[in-house]
């Protein structure tokens, strides 16, 4: 019997293969309107800052933040907290989880939204850059404003993924490594313990910025085009509408690759030199002598 594993890497591979083809055939035939972001034709815009870029930068970027700054991360901590001690409990190397790699992804997909909403709000990038001409005229009929236009939106979501994943994959190198840091009072102190995974405060920041600034902008988008645009609800204006959360798909299938890597790499470098700890289970807490 074929495992749920096994089915998902299949889809996931025919999505990214399709998605590969896809972009790969439209950079051949699309007009060759230059893209005034770097002056490059239309089509080798595609195929660089929609392929490339999104499936070598992950991979790069995620080996390097989940090795080397997961570290920094950790001795960071220990000195902002030096009244915390840092141990770790005994958990394996990961195997791949299907509802832990989405929901891992959909935070990638939401983190990229907010450094979307950085950009765009910033203003130190015109995102008309990102059009051609001919897209330029198409949103004006539209009266689409840029920082809705699915064409922007989906090349600088695909091209934030690489640095969201980056710093979302610290998290989960603290995470499956089962660092945790705990503070225990004296006899005398009237204070509780405290104790939690090292990736919960780090998580907890990151995870919190991509989700509201990921809903403002859907509901913002949302309310625009329906109400202000020129573009007609029928079945492709709704179709349309959709794209903007399918891409979640599409960034799925990108990240699968690197996601697939970063679980090939141990995470026992950042146990090196800290402390073995007991988990506590429910059972060898009842067992506890007060």
């Amino acid at each position: 019997m074929v495992s749920k594993n096994k089915i998902f890497y299949i889809i996931s591979a025919i999505m990214l293969l399709g998605f590969i083809s896809g972009v790969t055939i439209m950079g051949s035939l699309v007009n060759a309107e230059i893209v005034p972001i770097f002056g490059l034709p239309n089509g080798v815009h595609m195929i660089l800052f929609m392929l490339i870029w999104p499936i070598s930068g992950c991979i790069l970027l995620v080996i390097l933040f989940s090795y080397i700054f997961s570290r920094l991360y950790v001795k960071a901590k220990g000195l902002i907290s030096p009244a915390f001690i840092t141990g770790y409990i005994e958990i394996q190397n990961p195997e791949f989880s299907i509802k832990q790699f989405v929901q891992r992804a959909l935070f990638c997909f939401l983190l990229s939204i907010g450094f979307f909403m950085i950009l765009e709000g910033s203003g130190v990038l015109d995102l008309n850059l990102f059009l051609t001409e001919g897209s330029k005229q198409t949103a004006e009929l539209q009266n689409i404003p840029v920082r809705y236009n699915i064409n922007v939106f989906i090349v600088l979501i695909l091209d934030f993924l690489p640095l969201a994943a980056a710093i979302l994959s610290i998290g989960w190198a603290l995470e499956d490594a089962g660092l945790i840091h705990y503070k225990l009072p004296s006899e005398e102190s009237n204070k509780l313990f405290e104790i939690e995974p090292v990736n919960v405060r780090y998580n907890s920041y990151i995870k919190g910025y991509a989700g509201i600034s990921s809903i403002l902008f859907y509901i913002s988008a949302v309310y625009y085009l329906v109400t202000q645009s020129n573009v007609t609800m029928d079945f492709m204006g709704i179709l349309g509408l959709w794209v903007y959360f399918g891409l979640y798909f599409l960034v799925v299938v990108v990240l699968l690759p690197t996601y697939l890597l970063y679980l090939r790499i141990g995470k026992n470098f950042l146990r090196k030199n800290i402390p073995k700890r007991q988990k506590i289970t429910q059972q060898n807490y009842e067992n506890l002598q007060i």
